[in-house]
Parts: structure tokens; sequence; C-alpha cells
């Protein structure tokens, strides 16, 4: 579930000590070069963006990966 996934997430970020939710996702959609871990990447950020059933969720999700910079990575 959503919950899940989010959790897991938050965990990494921690023992990594990222800044904010997401970097890691973000960076290496921008800086590794396989395309089909890219395409899998999309897939969990396509998921993450569309599943939660709370309107609110889904937008401070999809704000959070803008922030990121991640609409710059889909116009390429």
């Amino acid at each position: 579930s959503y919950t899940l996934v989010v959790d897991a997430l938050e965990s990494y970020r921690f023992v990594k000590r990222e800044p904010v939710r997401f970097l890691h996702l973000v960076n290496t959609l921008k800086h590794d070069p396989s395309e089909p871990l890219k395409v899998h990447y999309l897939q969990l950020v396509n998921a993450l963006i569309s599943s939660p059933e709370d309107l609110d969720t889904r937008v401070m999700t999809r704000i959070q990966f803008r922030r990121l910079g991640i609409t710059t990575l889909l116009v390429r």
C-alpha cells in the first residue's frame, strides 16, 4: 500500500540523512544512464502520485516531486 512504501522511503531517507523525501529517486532519474531502471523508477513515481485516495496527499506528493525538479526530466 501507499503508506508502507512511503514509510520505507522515509526510513531510507533517515538512514541516508537525505534532506527531503524522494531525493534519491529523482537523483537516480537525473544521473543513472540505465533506461530500464529509469522506467521502473518513473512507474514508482507515478504510483506514488496517483495511488493515494486522499486528494491532499496526492497534491502534496506531486508538489514534493516538482520541487525536486522531476518535471524537467519528463520534458526530455
